[in-house]
């Protein structure tokens, strides 16, 4: 990767608008000259030390008709990953960055949200938090067996993932007349930090 190039991704946010899309341009342009050397690349290094890995993926979010299968691999990388390690939230936290992707025009959007609903099951509360955070993002306005699923995180045993789930269904416009989070969770949320996952 040219020298250049290099600085410009360190000096990303520092930048106009313009100047961000020209970055991410090039720095897709980059990457599809040799994906499969990028892709050893980018698995050789671990998570802690990929400072740039939402630029990359905002650059590969911009061709998915070439990226669509790596970033189904890479949700699943993420949470095999994190299950393995012993700080799930330091590799599920990236899962955030996976919301530049147009869910519109992404080819495995069912995919993503069968994965994700499954980990409203686990038992680690921050697998649970990440998969709620992201989970609006690719949801399908009729897929009335996901958001039932979501749905029924508003009985889980921790109120951080309650409350979550309530504003993950309010952001989806899927509330019922009989959703509700209660008083005591409320005033939680207002008091204490709602994001305390490890």
């Amino acid at each position: 990767m040219k020298t250049s190039l290099l600085q410009r991704i360190e000096g990303f946010y520092e930048q106009t608008n313009t100047e961000k899309q020209a970055t991410l341009g090039e720095l897709l342009q980059t990457i599809n000259l040799a994906p499969k050397e990028f892709i050893e690349s980018f698995h050789s290094e671990k998570f802690d030390y990929l400072n740039n890995l939402p630029i990359i993926y905002e650059a590969l979010s911009n061709d998915l008709n070439n990226w669509a299968d790596f970033f189904l691999a890479e949700l699943k990388r993420l949470i095999a990953t994190a299950k393995a390690g012993d700080s799930p939230k330091r590799v599920l936290t990236h899962l955030d960055e996976l919301s530049f992707i147009d869910a519109e025009i992404f080819k495995h959007r069912d995919a993503f949200v069968a994965i994700l609903s499954a980990e409203l099951d686990n038992p680690h509360r921050t697998f649970r938090y990440y998969a709620i955070s992201l989970l609006p993002d690719f949801i399908r306005q009729d897929d009335t067996s996901a958001t039932n699923k979501l749905r029924g995180r508003l009985q889980d045993p921790d109120w951080r993932i309650r409350y979550w789930a309530f504003k993950a269904l309010q952001d989806l416009d899927k509330l019922s007349s009989t959703d509700r989070l209660s008083v005591p969770d409320m005033l939680r949320s207002k008091l204490v930090n709602t994001i305390n996952f490890q």
